[in-house]
């Protein structure tokens, strides 16, 4: 009869030891590794995400500064470009003009005004001076000057002579006039000397003669005619009168017409 096999000495306890001794070894670095796995997990979760939204950030950094067009510096319409501030008015510090005479407005001196710049004649290349205002022309006559002045036959002042008479005249000049001429001289005041017109405001009634001297310088002779004693004529010429007190004679060694009024102009 076979025999049982001899009985483990070591029995279900060493058993059981040697199981747990061996489980625990295994245990340990399974730990270990998980422990240290956990850590680069942990580690990592820390270290990455910032690491991530920096490169992030740079990229859209680095794309938004290619992508956008530079932008050129707006440009205003009609402003001048920068200088040098200009200080105020009243900050200025006036400078003497070179005449010495006071800037308006300041303590400093004005440059007197620029002399006119004298004109250039192009054909010699002369040099002229602007007169100014242009004055009157020297060549005005003397007549333009000269108002005329007229003298009554029948004035007081007159001198008749050979039966010469003041007689009345309604279509006279001052309403009268001298008849039955003999001999009649009127009496001027001329302001100045020069060549003059005289004329002699007559009435006659047919063919009479008339004689008439300046200050019985010249004597001048007319043959005068007319239709009606109420119808004033005229004859006149010119004559050099001098200034001062002038006589004009009028008469007729034949038949006069009657005097009016005698004008010198």
């Amino acid at each position: 009869m076979p025999s049982d096999p001899p009985p483990d000495s070591s029995g279900p306890d060493q058993r059981f030891l040697g199981t747990s001794t061996e489980s625990t070894s295994l245990r340990v670095p399974l730990w270990a590794g998980i422990g240290s796995l956990a850590g680069a997990m942990v580690l990592a979760a820390v270290l990455i995400p910032p690491l991530i939204l920096a490169t992030d950030d740079g990229r859209s950094d680095s794309t938004q500064s290619q992508s956008a067009p530079p932008s050129a510096p707006p440009s205003v319409v009609g402003q001048q470009p920068e200088g040098p501030a200009v200080p105020p008015e009243s900050e200025r510090t006036p400078s003497p003009g070179p005449s010495g005479t006071p800037r308006p407005g300041g303590g400093g001196t004005a440059a007197p005004p620029p002399e006119a710049e004298p004109s250039r004649t192009p054909a010699t290349g002369a040099t002229s001076r602007d007169p100014g205002p242009t004055a009157s022309p020297s060549t005005t006559t003397e007549t333009e000057r000269f108002r005329p002045l007229t003298v009554q036959a029948e004035a007081p002042g007159n001198t008749l002579g050979g039966g010469a008479q003041v007689a009345t005249c309604s279509s006279c000049d001052g309403g009268a006039r001298v008849r039955y001429l003999g001999d009649l001289t009127v009496y001027f005041d001329v302001p100045s000397a020069g060549r003059r017109t005289v004329t002699v405001h007559y009435t006659v009634d047919g063919p009479r003669e008339l004689r008439v001297s300046i200050n019985d310088a010249s004597q001048h002779t007319f043959a005068v005619t007319g239709t009606a004693w109420d119808s004033p004529r005229s004859v006149q010429f010119d004559a050099s009168v001098p200034a001062g007190r002038v006589a004009v004679r009028l008469w007729s060694d034949k038949s006069a017409p009657d005097i009016d009024k005698v004008t010198i102009s």
